[in-house]
This record gives structure tokens, C-alpha cells and sequence, in this order.
């Protein structure tokens, strides 16, 4: 009897270790986090633009003459430009035809003009405006404050959360916000540039060049 009672016991330890052994192999069970998920850091932003007060007017001047050189008449422009503190931004020649890209500050665009209307050539067609983009600058500023707005209760939650799935999930919010607020940040830096800088285009057609070959050389 006491024989039987000992291999029982015997037994019974043997199972004991068996079970412990085989739970120190198991894959361990799901634990909740207590601690913030730790995830890639998101590039800084680039620096807001401040939108000035009171109306932004941006100036768009076009025109197209017909010279007997357009590469030298293109040039002798480029002069002026630079000279009155302007930027000459493309300066492009075609077969029968030149084109000046420029940008100057609107209180130089007289002085641009007068060297202008003092080269040699035949003005085809001019065409000036002033267009006031104020307020569609404030519009696009209104949606990037709110973007910066959002991007701040994001990166709250995203930092509090412990939950990896929902930390995700904010994070390609935060990208599509970033992408946008870039692309807002973009345009309102262009038209802030536009209001700053007169814009000229100017085209040199060499005389006797037939009107469609002109407009090809614009669509090109």
C-alpha cells in the first residue's frame, strides 16, 4: 500500500514539472500597455507665411512685338530688367521668336516699360492687370491655421495613446495633414511673391512671322 502510495506521488511530481515545462514554452499572453506608443518623428513644418493686412494686388503685364531681331531685342530687354532691380526668370529663343520671363518690384515696372517702349519694333498686342488677391490668400491662410489647429490635438492624442492600431491611424492623418499644409504653405508663398514683383512676359516675334507660327511657338 505504502509502495502504491509513493509511485502516485512520484507521478503526480512528474506531471507537476511536465506542465511547468511545457508553460515556460507557450507564447505568453497578450498584456495591455500602459506605456505611449513610441513612433517615426514627423518632419518639422516649414515656416508659415504671414498674410499682410488690407488688399494684395498682383500685377501681370504681356506683351508681344514684333522686331526685326528678336534674340537681341530679347537681350537688350534682360539689361533693363536686371537693371532696374528685376529677376529675369526664362529666357527662351525659338526659330522666329524670343521670350522674356521677368519679375520686377512694382515700383520699377515704369522705368522696365519706358526702356521697353524705346526698342526698336511694333507692338502686336500688351495687355496689363491688376488683379487683388487678398482675398483668396486669407482663404487658403483660414485652412492652414486650421490644419495647425489639428496637427496640435494630434500629435496630444498620439502621443497619450497605448494602443498601437490607433496610433496608426492618427499617423496617416497627421502625413495627409502635413501634405496638405505643405502644399497651402507653397501657395500662399507664390502669391505672396507675386504681389511683391511685378509680372512681365514679353515676346519678340521677328518681323514678317506668320500669326500661326506665333501661336505655335506658344503652345510649345
Amino acid at each position: 500500500m505504502r509502495r502504491a502510495i509513493s509511485i502516485v506521488l512520484a507521478l503526480s511530481t512528474l506531471a507537476t514539472l511536465a506542465c511547468a515545462g511545457r508553460g515556460s514554452e507557450a507564447e505568453p499572453l497578450a498584456e495591455s500597455r500602459t506605456e505611449p506608443v513610441v513612433g517615426p518623428e514627423v518632419a518639422a513644418p516649414r515656416p508659415v507665411p504671414v498674410v499682410p493686412a488690407g488688399r494684395l494686388f498682383a500685377t501681370y503685364v504681356n506683351l508681344t512685338l514684333e522686331v526685326a531681331d528678336p534674340v537681341a531685342t530679347a537681350q537688350a530687354l534682360r539689361a533693363a530688367v536686371v537693371d532696374a532691380g528685376g529677376e529675369v526668370v526664362n529666357l527662351s529663343h525659338a526659330d522666329a521668336q524670343s521670350t522674356l520671363y521677368g519679375q520686377v518690384p512694382p515700383d520699377a515696372l515704369g522705368r522696365v516699360r519706358h526702356s521697353l517702349s524705346r526698342l526698336p519694333g511694333k507692338v502686336q498686342s500688351e495687355n496689363e492687370s491688376s488683379n487683388d488677391v487678398g482675398v483668396s490668400m486669407r482663404q487658403l491662410d483660414g485652412r492652414l491655421q486650421s490644419l495647425l489647429r489639428a496637427e496640435v490635438e494630434l500629435d496630444r492624442v498620439m502621443r497619450a495613446t497605448t494602443d498601437p492600431l490607433l496610433f496608426d491611424a492618427w499617423l496617416v492623418q497627421r502625413e495627409l495633414n502635413a501634405r496638405e499644409r505643405e502644399s497651402l504653405v507653397s501657395q500662399i508663398d507664390s502669391m505672396l511673391q507675386q504681389t511683391r514683383r511685378a509680372q512681365l512676359n514679353v515676346t519678340f516675334v521677328r518681323v514678317g512671322t506668320p500669326q500661326a507660327a506665333v501661336a505655335r511657338g506658344f503652345e510649345g
